[in-house]
C-alpha cells in the first residue's frame, strides 16, 4: 500500500468512526429535555476551585515527567518552569489530529535542552503506557465498587477492552519487550532508535504508575467541581462516580487513534457515564462544557507557564 492509499485509508477510517458517534449520540439524545437544558446555570465558585485543581494536575504531569527522565538517567535537567513550559506546549499539540502528537510535540519542543532525543522519546512512551494503565486500572477500580456501574447497558464490552488494554500495557513494562516495542514505535514515529545505554527499571515504572494513580484523583476532582457548577444537586456519594467517570473517558479517548485528543469518543463515554447518575440533559451540558473547560484551562496552563519562564528566558539574553 503506497503513501496515498493509506492517506485515504485513513480519512475513511476517521470518517466511518465520526459517522458512526454521530449516529449513535443520535440516537441516544432524540428525546432529549432542551427547555430543561437551556435552564442550567453556572455556579462560579466551583469553578475556580476546578480551575486550580486541575492547573496543579498539569504541574504534577511535569513532575512525573520529569522524574521519569531522571530514572532513565537524564542529567544537568533543566528547571522545573522550563519543563512545565515544554510540558504545556506539547500538551496543547494533542489537539492536533492523531493520538500520538503530543509526544512528538515533547520531543520536538526540547530537543535543545541537552537530552538525547532517545530519553525523551523513551520518557514520552513511558509516560503514555504507565498513565493509561494507572488511570484505567483506578477507574475500573473505583466504577466497580459503585454498583451504579452495572446498570449501564453494553458497559461489559468496554470492561473487558479496558482490562485488555491494561493487561497488553502492563506486559511492555518487561524490559526487553519495552525495548522492542519502543524501537518499533520511534521507527514509525521517525524518531531516534532506543539507545543501549539505558532502559526502564521496575523503579521508573511503579513510581510513574503511583504519582499517576494520585494525578488521576486530582483530575477527576477537578471535574467533580465542574460538574457541581453544572449540577448543584451533586453530592459527596457521586464523588468517586464523576472521578472514574471522567478519567475512564479520558482512557477511552487516548487510546482510540486518529481522532484528536479523543474527540467524540471521549465525550461519547463521558455522556453514557454521567447519565447513570443524573438528568440526560445534565449529562449532556456537562460533557459539553468539560471539553470547552479543559480546552481553556489548556490554555491558561501554557500562559501561566510563559509567563513565568519570560523573566528567565531575557536574563539568558
Amino acid at each position: 500500500m503506497n503513501s496515498s492509499d493509506r492517506k485515504k485509508l485513513i480519512l475513511s477510517i476517521k470518517i466511518l468512526l465520526l459517522c458512526l458517534l454521530i449516529v449513535f449520540l443520535f440516537l441516544y439524545l432524540k428525546n432529549i429535555d432542551y427547555q430543561y437544558l437551556l435552564s442550567l446555570q453556572l455556579s462560579v465558585t466551583p469553578l475556580i476551585v476546578s480551575a486550580c485543581l486541575s492547573i496543579a494536575f498539569r504541574y504534577w504531569g511535569v513532575l512525573v515527567w520529569q522524574y521519569i527522565l531522571i530514572d532513565l538517567g537524564a542529567r544537568n535537567l533543566p528547571g522545573f518552569i522550563r519543563l512545565s513550559n515544554i510540558h504545556a506546549k506539547a500538551w496543547i499539540a494533542r489537539y492536533l489530529p492523531g493520538t500520538v502528537t503530543w509526544m512528538i510535540g515533547k520531543v520536538y519542543f526540547a530537543r535543545n535542552l541537552g537530552i538525547s532525543k532517545s530519553r525523551l522519546s523513551t520518557s514520552t512512551i513511558v509516560e503514555a503506557c504507565v498513565q493509561i494503565v494507572a488511570v484505567a486500572t483506578t477507574s475500573l477500580f473505583l466504577l466497580i465498587i459503585d454498583g451504579r456501574f452495572f446498570n449501564i447497558a453494553g458497559i461489559f464490552p468496554l470492561i473487558i477492552l479496558l482490562i485488555f488494554v491494561c493487561i497488553i500495557m502492563s506486559v511492555l513494562f518487561i524490559p526487553s519487550v519495552f525495548r522492542i516495542f519502543s524501537s518499533k514505535l520511534l521507527v514509525f514515529l521517525k524518531l531516534e532508535h532506543l539507545s543501549e545505554e539505558f532502559s526502564i527499571n521496575g523503579k521508573t515504572t511503579f513510581r510513574s504508575f503511583g504519582l499517576y494513580v494520585i494525578g488521576s484523583i486530582i483530575s477527576g476532582l477537578s471535574y467533580f467541581y465542574v460538574v457541581l457548577a453544572v449540577w448543584p444537586s451533586l453530592t459527596v456519594v457521586d464523588l468517586f462516580f464523576i472521578i472514574a467517570a471522567v478519567n475512564l473517558a479520558g482512557v477511552a479517548g487516548t487510546i482510540t487513534p486518529l481522532l484528536p485528543s479523543g474527540i467524540g469518543v471521549r465525550d461519547t463515554t463521558l455522556l453514557v457515564l454521567l447519565s447513570q447518575i443524573m438528568p440526560i440533559e445534565v449529562a449532556l451540558a456537562v460533557t459539553v462544557f468539560s471539553r470547552l473547560w479543559s480546552i481553556l484551562i489548556d490554555i491558561l496552563f501554557f500562559l501561566i507557564t510563559r509567563i513565568e519562564f519570560l523573566p528567565r528566558e531575557k536574563i539568558l539574553r
